[in-house]
């Protein structure tokens, strides 16, 4: 015969049972931040660990836009903002620094691209433009800062997909 106590032990071991694995499975069946409407595929995992990154900024059809360099993300002023834009070709992007000692070096574009990016460290209040001609995906980093996640990507297109995209 089994005493009140017993039972209560075995009624509390199998509901902590049961919530463990409930943990576990929403565990499993987490967004890791590379899937659904991160466009990991566009990116190939490049802003895994970016944490302001949630989708391309729609830009498409701006003749001059703005990426704040050193905005304030991924703990600290260690962002680019927005992380992702889409631009048709022709557009002009400022860089403008609002924090110190960030950089913008390019890691990838297209072929026929020959973009430099601004790879001297620099310092708040300074910006640069760059136009933006060739149609293609331009991925930079801040070099001093890309452990912590300080990247960004421009797709330039004349494509206007608005699939996971943000308008500014």
């Amino acid at each position: 015969m089994e005493t009140e106590w017993e039972g209560s032990r075995r009624r509390f071991i199998a509901g902590a049972s049961s919530l463990t694995v409930v943990g576990l499975l929403a565990g499993c069946a987490s967004n890791d931040g590379e899937s659904g409407g991160r466009e990991s595929d566009k990116f190939g995992g490049f802003f895994g660990n970016v944490g302001n990154y949630d989708g391309v900024t729609d830009w498409t059809g701006k003749d001059a836009v703005t990426i704040t360099v050193g905005a304030d993300g991924n703990g600290g002023p260690y962002a680019f903002k927005p992380p992702a834009v889409r631009i048709t070709p022709g557009t002009t992007v400022t860089f403008k620094w609002v924090s110190n000692a960030h950089n913008v070096l390019p890691t990838d574009q297209p072929e026929e691209a020959n973009w430099k990016g601004e790879p001297k460290t620099k310092t708040s209040g300074y910006s640069f433009n760059s136009t933006f001609d060739s149609a293609g995906t331009y991925k930079y980093v801040c070099e001093p800062h890309r452990s912590m996640g300080m990247k960004g990507a421009i797709v330039v297109s004349n494509d206007q997909d608005q699939q996971n995209t943000t308008s500014n």
